[in-house]
């Protein structure tokens, strides 16, 4: 439980802990989404050759199962994300599950979002791969765009309106300014978290996974530094009320430290089949 009254709005969280609660967050995002397609290749019948932190390599066994696996991931994502978005009301406002349950379903529906608006704007990526060989590209794309990007900017809304429910502080001035702070360290640590996993992978630093796992992140994750100005916005309604105030937690802080272990440097060398 995190302790807080009005009164101790100089009290700043533990920063490590907030770190950690990000590290967690940001493995299980990506590396969901990555067994999303591992477990759609060997369902469809296809061939897992390779599976990593950021990367799948696998021969489906025909066309259409090729296009499962390459959506599988994205569908992972949205259901991580709903299912955090219907258990964000279940904790306590001012629990550490809270912020936790908060920071998997905003990185889950930007990931998830991300990859609909940049397949349609970049024409890369997983849901490239999808629609590729299908006829009028051009409007699939536009279409991918136009959702991606209205997907991409509904999860900063609701996310926005959750955090208002319990990040307390006496005014939108002090709301605001705890909130930024969470933004920036959960963005860092993300993109600290996949780099890593990035140098490790056995294709290279320059290899087509890591660049594509480092830009996916860093893109997909970008609200995190400017969607705590959004906040100021009277159209996300906040309640007053104690400050959000993370103490350290050691446990998590292990389990954060664990979590990049298990997803960065033993996911991130690839396992070969």
């Amino acid at each position: 439980m995190i302790l807080a009254t009005h009164d101790a709005s100089h009290v700043r969280s533990d920063w490590l802990t907030v770190a950690a609660l990000s590290a967690i967050s940001i493995s299980l995002t990506v590396g969901l989404h990555e067994a999303g397609h591992a477990i759609a290749c060997i369902a469809s019948g296809g061939d897992l050759n390779e599976f990593s932190a950021l990367h799948v390599d696998c021969t489906p066994g025909g066309v259409w199962q090729a296009r499962l696996v390459a959506v599988s991931g994205t569908l992972v994502n949205w259901a991580m994300a709903f299912a955090a978005w219907r258990r964000l009301g279940g904790h306590q406002p001012g629990s550490v599950g809270r912020l936790f349950t908060w920071m998997l379903m905003l990185m889950n529906g930007l990931y998830a979002a991300g990859y609909w608006m940049f397949s349609g704007i970049g024409g890369v990526g997983d849901w490239a791969g999808a629609i590729a060989g299908l006829p009028f590209q051009g409007m699939l794309r536009a279409a991918m765009a136009v959702l991606g990007s209205a997907a991409f900017l509904g999860v900063v809304w609701v996310s926005l309106k959750g955090l208002g429910r319990f990040i307390g502080g006496a005014d939108v001035s002090e709301q605001v300014k705890r909130a930024a702070p969470l933004g920036y360290i959960a963005y860092a640590v993300s993109l600290a978290t996949v780099l890593l996993a990035a140098v490790v992978n056995p294709h290279g630093l320059m290899g087509a996974p890591a660049l594509a796992g480092i830009l996916a992140a860093a893109a997909a994750q970008s609200p995190l530094l400017w969607m705590m100005q959004w906040f100021r916005a009277s159209s996300f309604p906040k309640v007053e009320g104690p400050p959000l105030i993370v103490p350290r937690k050691s446990k998590i802080v292990l389990g954060g430290a664990c979590a990049v272990v298990v997803y960065a440097l033993l996911l991130g060398r690839t396992w070969y089949f």
